[in-house]
């Protein structure tokens, strides 16, 4: 595993369609609004759409949105005439920033009382203080692996699925 997918497990994903790729960047942009939208009345996709990088996220129409929700980021492949995105649905950005943080900032936790524990003649803490910062960073790394895609939005029969036949 490498370094930078501790706190996520980006999960692949593949979409084929018989459209050359300009037809399938233009099918996609009109079904696709601009990152700015935030005022929506029905559920919709928004992103970027161009042949090196394509940006996607489900957006609902409710008040509170969820940070949690998978987002994917690919690009075009043509093979044979024929379009294909190709990408992987992961964490946002900042999402991501901030369970690295909670992660660092528990096991910091748990070496900074392993090292009062130990340098500390007398027992000033008691041994099982390093366990819980041990045990949050586990949970937030199991957190954040499975609860983005559990229960992040990315359901079967949404419209992405419909964009590209």
């Amino acid at each position: 595993m490498r370094y930078r997918h501790v706190v996520e497990a980006p999960q692949a994903a593949r979409f084929d369609t018989n459209f050359s790729v300009d037809e399938a960047m233009v099918r996609l942009s009109s079904a696709t609004k601009a990152p700015g939208s935030r005022f929506l009345s029905s559920e919709d996709m928004l992103g970027r759409v161009s042949r090196g990088v394509v940006t996607l996220e489900r957006v609902l129409p409710f008040p509170s949105q969820n940070a949690w929700k998978p987002v994917f980021v690919g690009h075009f492949e043509e093979n044979n005439g024929r379009a294909a995105l190709v990408g992987a649905f992961g964490l946002r950005p900042a999402i991501r920033a901030l369970m690295y943080f909670f992660v660092a900032s528990c096991l910091l936790w748990a070496i900074a009382a392993l090292w009062v524990i130990h340098a500390t003649p007398g027992q000033a803490l008691p041994l099982w203080f390093p366990i819980p910062g041990i045990g949050l960073a586990a949970l937030g790394i199991a957190v954040s692996r499975t609860f983005g895609f559990r229960f992040g939005g990315a359901s079967r029969g949404s419209r992405s699925e419909s964009l590209m036949p």
